[in-house]
């Protein structure tokens, strides 16, 4: 671990393939647990008996691991997602500034909807919120067995997006992106070979300087908040690899002033 934080991992073109992929998903299995409510229970025929079948609980139980599994794919790429951006993202009587943030918030909301409606019937029967699992989107199994006619009733209603639609909109901005964050990465090694071939590097401008100063300072205040990197970088919106390239500035600036001493 370096001593400034945990190393940020640079970018790859894998990492917009995984973001895309996750926000895809993210609209497939939100539209299939609305489906799922609205056809619960499923009735079929045995034998001359009607039998009701119940998906409910175990769907939801199956969304919220996929929720496990895919959280923070988008958070990485998700400076270049904004850069390129053309519009916002409207549906469902809310907007949003990118088309996968969209798809997160989307399922997000499904998974809101659940949890509040197992909280307040915990809230009635207890006095206190439903059993949460730190770190997770896992909601209680027996809870969702015993509330999924107001859990139905409630996702049933909820608006689902054009997929088809979505899942375009999803490959183009994906797309942009990736291309936006290749002619970064070209210039970067034009600008390091430049760089070489004069035998250092370029003097800052004030005003570059000033902003690095700036940007240190408030990630020295963040993580003695405890806040990582990349919640950092999330947050401010800002590439991880300019983190950690004003990093490494200030390390190197402050060990050749130290040598001046």
């Amino acid at each position: 671990m370096h001593k400034n934080g945990p190393t940020v991992r640079p970018l790859t073109a894998e990492d917009f393939d995984r973001a895309s992929d996750a926000a895809i998903g993210a609209i497939f299995e939100g539209m299939s647990l609305i489906h799922c409510a609205m056809t619960e229970p499923e009735s079929s025929n045995h034998a001359g008996e009607t039998i009701q079948v119940f998906r409910l609980a175990a769907t939801i139980e199956s969304f919220c691991a996929w929720l496990d599994n895919h959280r923070g794919l988008m958070d990485h790429v998700q400076p270049y997602l904004l850069s390129v951006a053309d519009k916002p993202v409207s549906h469902d009587g809310l907007t949003y500034p990118t088309v996968h943030r969209f798809a997160w918030a989307f399922v997000h909301r499904l998974w809101l909807t659940v949890k509040n409606i197992v909280d307040a019937k915990s809230v009635v029967a207890t006095g206190r919120f439903a059993d949460s699992y730190s770190g997770s989107f896992r909601l209680d199994r027996a809870a969702l067995d015993k509330h999924w006619e107001p859990i139905r009733d409630a996702l049933k209603v909820r608006q689902a997006p054009d997929s088809q639609n979505f899942q375009a909109m999803i490959q183009i901005e994906s797309a942009k992106a990736l291309a936006q964050w290749r002619d970064d990465s070209q210039l970067l090694v034009q600008k390091r070979q430049k760089r070489n071939g004069k035998g250092g590097r370029p003097k800052l401008s004030a005003r570059d300087e000033k902003d690095r100063v700036k940007l240190i300072a408030a990630w020295q205040k963040a993580k003695e908040a405890s806040t990582s990197q990349r919640q950092f970088c999330s947050d401010k919106e800002i590439d991880p690899q300019r983190l950690t390239c004003c990093i490494n500035w200030a390390a190197t600036r402050k060990r050749r002033d130290n040598d001046k001493d």
